[in-house]
């Protein structure tokens, strides 16, 4: 059951999240829009999947903004408490598009939002969980999610936070890694970020990070697999020039 359970966790790693690329860019007034975009790698994807990797029927392209889910779904959003209306309210403003073409083989998810104050965006990686939650009548439980990562900028100094919410349940996930680095290692699965400042930037905490020509923008690449193991190597601190 254990090891059924662990080729799942894995297979929806393959589908979802091989290369997971994050554009943020922030105005001078600190408005701005933050994108989050996961692609399947279809080289690993189709090594581990063998002959049924060529069986695969699927197409989905689907796109929507959590608000009109909320209208749609307003019943059963009204029997939820307090606390969980707030957090759905709180990306009510995102918009998600979903690809899954097994003919032209192309998985794709991507969401964005745009925003007035970058500490207000949130955690993009669990909206599609909470929609998913509405949409089939189940309870909101934020507790369940293993981690979470938060935007913070003062007007001067960019942060981008990690934090573990549920160590047991990380834990158990950084188990599931460790077991399939081989597979994980075959894809050279990648997280890029994408940062775009309204001043020139001063200071940046991570060595790989490469800024552009005017200084304004930083392009950061690491492993996936590092960032699955050690999700802290992407927290960042960038210090603009006054």
């Amino acid at each position: 059951m254990r090891i059924k359970f662990l080729r799942t966790l894995i297979l929806m790693f393959l589908v979802s999240a091989c290369h997971l690329k994050e554009e943020v860019y922030i105005n001078e007034d600190g408005s701005g829009n933050v994108t989050a975009e996961s692609l399947r790698d279809e080289s690993i994807y189709m090594k581990y999947l063998g002959e049924d990797y060529f069986k695969e029927q699927e197409f989905v392209d689907s796109t929507y903004v959590v608000k009109d889910v909320i209208a749609k779904e307003q019943e059963t959003f009204d029997v939820f408490l307090e606390e969980y209306q707030a957090l759905l309210r709180k990306y009510e403003n995102v918009k998600v598009h979903i690809k899954k073409d097994s003919y032209a083989k192309e998985y794709r998810t991507t969401i964005s939002t745009p925003f007035k104050n970058i500490n207000d965006a949130g955690d993009l990686s669990h909206v599609t969980d909470y929609v998913d939650d509405l949409q089939n009548n189940y309870a909101i439980n934020p507790s369940r999610k293993r981690t979470i990562f938060a935007y913070n900028f003062d007007g001067t100094t960019f942060r981008r936070t990690f934090k573990v919410l549920n160590q047991e349940r990380y834990d158990e996930y950084k188990e599931t890694i460790e077991l399939y680095k081989p597979i994980l290692h075959i894809g050279n699965c990648s997280y890029t970020a994408n940062y775009h400042f309204p001043r020139k930037i001063k200071s940046v905490s991570h060595t790989d990070a490469i800024l552009s020509e005017d200084r304004k923008s930083l392009t950061l690449k690491l492993p996936m697999l590092d960032c699955l193991e050690k999700p802290e190597l992407a927290f960042l601190e960038v210090v603009l020039e006054d």
